[in-house]
């Protein structure tokens, strides 16, 4: 399948990007106004893509395109959305995509406001101990 992710650069975002070219997805993405750290991780990550928003980013046989909630995105004037829609390409959101690659396994969600990657961290060497 091929997923463009528009609005890559956000900490979910990438992650689920990445998650799915380690799935054997094509993945692409694009974003803008990005700055290290998470510059530099989506860019190492080594799939195509933009530093700004423009619906030339899309690939011509895109199956689902993933818009970032960030309202820099520009909601549904986002540009790369809009050309989505129009070739009638389905949009979704991250949170929906994981759901769909997950779905019929057991997931952990860690969340808060503080120590979400000590707690991460803990959680993974008990998991793997056990």
């Amino acid at each position: 399948m091929k997923i463009h992710f528009t609005g890559i650069a956000g900490a979910g975002m990438a992650a689920v990007a990445q998650m799915m070219q380690d799935a054997g997805h094509a993945v692409s993405g694009s974003d803008q106004d990005v700055f290290p750290p998470m510059s530099t991780f989506v860019e190492g990550l080594g799939l195509p893509v933009s530093w700004r928003l423009d619906a030339a980013n899309l690939p011509a046989d895109l199956d689902v395109l993933v818009q970032g909630a960030s309202a820099k995105l520009g909601g549904d004037d986002n540009v790369e959305a809009r050309a989505a829609r129009e070739r009638g390409v389905r949009v979704t959101t991250f949170p929906e995509l994981v759901g769909e690659a997950t779905r019929g396994r057991t997931n952990t969600v860690v969340a808060g406001s503080f120590g979400k990657a000590t707690i991460v961290a803990l959680a993974r060497k008990l998991l793997v101990a056990f």
